[in-house]
């Protein structure tokens, strides 16, 4: 046949035929396409005709148009024009489609994933996911995930269904879901039965299932398989009298469980003992309900009771609903009951070891008079064996028939006493080893109970001994946080490691530094040294990670600030030597190497060749503070001299762009030696450029002038430069302000000439700040017939920061100013403006 032409005919009479068609006649010619394909596949010529790629083209386009019909059919919600081009969104929108329950949507992802390069167990995963997560009738579930095609599909590569498997759906099942989890690991079963999940094969997870189920249907599996689980958690629930036999056989049967049935009977105790705790108990109510409990501890180690103690004596349940007095009472109770189950086990194990030792002494005897039977009877034979060789030679055929009869008895008798010597030899040996062995378990058994007594003892000690150290008044008037911290100590039972986890919590805390004393001293023993515990943190936390250790140094530092100031802190403590090298750590952050900073020179300790390094070591920190988003390299020259550091100076300050900036240069001038070779003086360029930022808040910038010109840091002469300066380009605010916040009275002067001089636009743009500092610094007369005389006056009867009516009046009659006075006087008596006249203004300022 000629395939060439016929082909290209076939193909424009099959797109003319499906553009005229109906969707029948499309399937039609598709499968037309398909089978003259394969045919053409099979001739082996067919890759090589150049209509061959057109065919293929078509056949797949057509696929696409079938299968993009059914996903519209189906209602999957799917932009088929994004689907055809889209390769990311054709694969979630197929694993999508299998997340179903419904078989033709399944079955039409499968058909997509094979088109489209889905891996198809991927797709059987997902349906999986879908059917087990929703849940619903367990036979249907288990029906569907029984069908021989979905186990096929996941089989394609089991592996990664398995993998899919334990990612998506064995995180979100219930572990109380038993019936669930029976079809998961059935399924893994069928499909991967040689891969272990959690150390078990999928067979053994459901027959560990089964017990568990038979157990109780309430315990969470999950929590008895998985690595590092708290399995007595997750079976405290589920525990009661009825049922704790059951469950310690359960977890006999858990192979990677260390968990011992004694502790499960110590839950199950303390369980019981908080059932029946009720309020305000009495010690003999406590003593009561020990007793109750007291049915468990037979099957309880000493290391089961010692943590039933714990739990119901040092937890903070306890301590929330006992007082000291009942708790003391249970454990001086279970210390009494610890030690008549010590003496019990050594007598049960004492008359152990005297029967088995009788049995063996009785052995003994036995095999001995065996033995000596067994000789006698040798004898005697022997003794016949001589006397018929004697007469052998008379009756030689006879007698040695007999002979060697009496031989072969003699033999077996031989063998039968060897045979009863060695099985007695061998009881022997089995009694001894018991022997031996019950000896070792009393000795181990006897070290555990004597060991859990004594652990009781320091508990009883510890919890006796902070109960009576703390004053009566703190435990009833403390804070929250002390009495929050008062608690971990007491339940703590003095174990080292708690202690030292309460007093850093301590040091953490925001208590005060007396309180934090205080719980030094509670626990037993000799208490240490605040400093040798601030010391200690600090060292620990040196050595930590930077990230963690950050919050604990800085708290520390605190803390070492506040013993700074106390008169008798032990300057010889290693502590403070400890803080010098805190100052250069770059791997700290700023925040700390500023409060170590700040610490080192209020215990001006450092020798004088030190100064220039603490400098630089705080100029770093104050810098990488400001300038936190950018590179500013220092060198310790930089700090060396004056000069130096007036250069830096200058050039940090033209970097100066934000609030943080100038605080940040504020406060590297008020850390360094006064400037007095150089000029003009840094703090005149750094006020200049900071009046003029617009950009800065203008209270905050009120307030940082505040805090430097009330110091008279710069000369008079050095403020009028910078008014001077600043005068056409700062707002009057501002201005006004730098001139009235030193005590230089020219400045003030100067004040009052800026406020004549711009007359007309001062108007309305002085702050209240501004305000008080003029009534104060008695400038009330100068700005009489000005702007903001009226101004002064509104804030002198509001009283906010300023001197009395009775000051302001004389200022003004000192002036000269009467109508003034008096008009301020009328106002002060509450006289309403409209009533007031001249006149009378003079008149009452004369009776005045």
């Amino acid at each position: 046949m000629k395939w060439g032409k016929a082909m290209g005919s076939m193909l424009v009479g099959i797109y003319h035929y499906i553009v005229q068609s109906s969707r029948y006649t499309i399937v039609v010619c598709l499968q037309l396409i398909t089978h003259v394909a394969q045919i053409i596949e099979a001739s082996q010529t067919g890759d090589t005709h150049p209509c061959w790629p057109l065919l293929l083209k078509y056949q797949g386009l057509l696929e696409d148009y079938l299968q993009g019909e059914r996903l519209q059919a189906l209602g999957c919600g799917v932009d088929l024009q994004r689907f055809t081009f889209d390769s990311e969104y054709q694969r979630d929108t197929i694993l999508g489609l299998a997340m179903t329950e419904e078989d033709d949507k399944f079955q039409l992802a499968v058909e997509l994933g094979s088109r489209h390069n889905v891996s198809a167990s991927e797709i059987a995963a997902r349906h999986v996911t879908s059917l087990l997560l929703q849940g619903g009738d367990t036979a249907r579930l288990a029906t569907k995930l029984a069908d021989s095609r979905l186990n096929q599909l996941l089989k394609s590569d089991s592996e990664q269904a398995c993998s899919r498997l334990e990612e998506n759906i064995y995180p979100n099942m219930d572990g109380r879901d038993h019936q669930s989890l029976g079809l998961y690991f059935t399924l893994l079963g069928r499909v991967a039965p040689d891969s272990p999940v959690h150390s078990l094969l999928p067979r053994e997870h459901l027959r560990l299932l089964h017990k568990v189920k038979a157990t109780s249907a309430d315990i969470d599996y999950k929590l008895l398989v998985e690595p590092n689980a708290d399995v007595l958690k997750g079976l405290e629930p589920v525990l009661t009298k009825d049922n704790v036999g059951m469950v310690a056989k359960l977890l006999k049967s858990l192979s990677h469980s260390s968990v011992q049935p004694g502790a499960l009977y110590g839950v199950l105790a303390q369980k019981e003992f908080f059932q029946s705790l009720g309020e305000r108990l009495t010690n003999a109510e406590c003593l009561r309900l020990i007793e109750r409990c007291a049915t468990h501890f037979s099957k309880m180690t000493a290391a089961d009771m010692v943590s039933f103690v714990q739990g119901t004596c040092f937890s903070e349940r306890a301590a929330e609903l006992m007082n000291t007095g009942c708790r003391r009472a249970l454990l001086i109770r279970a210390v009494e009951l610890c030690e008549d189950d010590a003496l019990r086990l050594r007598g049960d194990q004492r008359a152990q070891q005297w029967e088995l030792a009788t049995t063996l002494n009785s052995d003994s005897r036995n095999l001995q008079q065996l033995s000596t039977q067994t000789l006698g009877t040798c004898n005697n034979s022997q003794l016949r064996q001589r006397e018929l060789a004697t007469t052998l030679n008379s009756d030689n055929g006879n007698l040695q028939q007999l002979f060697n009869s009496d031989s072969g008895n003699l033999q077996q008798l031989s063998t039968q006493t060897v045979g009863t010597c060695n099985n007695s030899q061998l009881r022997q040996w089995e009694l001894a080893t018991t022997l031996n062995s019950d000896s070792g378990n009393l000795h181990i058994n006897g070290e555990e109970w004597a060991f859990g007594i004594a652990t009781l003892r320091r508990w009883l000690n510890h919890l006796e001994t902070i109960s009576s150290r703390l004053p009566n008044d703190q435990s009833s008037t403390g804070s929250a946080d002390f009495k929050h911290l008062y608690r971990l100590l007491d339940i703590s039972r003095g174990e080292p490691d708690s202690v030292r986890e309460v007093m850093k919590r301590a040091v953490h805390s925001s208590i005060p530094l007396t309180f934090v004393q205080l719980l030094l001293t509670l626990p037993p023993g000799t208490p240490p040294t605040l400093e040798k515990l601030l010391g200690d943190l600090l060292h620990e936390a040196m050595v930590s990670p930077r990230l963690e250790s950050e919050s604990v140094l800085s708290a520390v530092l605190r803390r070492l600030q506040e013993v700074a100031s106390l008169e008798q802190r032990d300057a010889s403590a290693v502590v403070w030597r400890q803080l010098e090298p805190l100052c250069g750590d770059l791997s700290l952050s700023p925040g700390v190497r500023l409060q170590a900073l700040t610490l080192v020179q209020t215990l001006n300790q450092s020798p004088e060749d030190s100064t220039t390094k603490l400098l630089y070591h705080h100029a770093q920190a104050l810098v990488a503070t400001g300038w936190p988003d950018t590179v500013i390299t220092l060198q310790e020259s930089d700090l060396a001299t004056e000069s130096a550091r007036y250069d830096l100076f200058q050039r940090l300050l033209a970097h100066a762009e934000s609030w943080g900036h100038f605080t940040t240069l504020a406060q590297l001038l008020q850390e360094w030696p006064h400037f007095c070779e150089v000029s003009p003086s840094p703090w005149t360029t750094f006020i200049s450029k900071l009046i003029r930022q617009g950009d800065l808040e203008s209270e905050n910038v009120a307030t940082l002038l505040e805090n430097i010109l009330e110091g008279n840091v710069l000369s008079a002469q050095d403020v009028e430069c910078v008014v001077v300066d600043c005068e056409e380009t700062v707002e009057h605010s501002l201005l006004l302000l730098v001139c009235l916040l030193p005590k230089h009275p020219s400045l003030h002067v100067l004040a009052v000439s800026l406020i004549h001089s711009h007359n007309t636009s001062i108007e309305g743009d002085l702050t209240p700040r501004v305000l008080a500092l003029l009534l104060n610094r008695g400038l009330l007369a100068s700005v009489v017939g000005t702007p903001v005389y009226p101004q002064l006056i509104e804030s002198a009867l509001s009283g906010d920061k300023a001197p009395t009516i009775d000051k302001l009046v004389d200022q003004l009659l000192s002036a000269g100013c009467e109508p003034e006075a008096s008009m301020l006087r009328f106002l002060h008596l509450g006289v309403p403006p409209s009533l007031t006249t001249f006149s009378a203004a003079l008149a009452a300022l004369r009776s005045k």
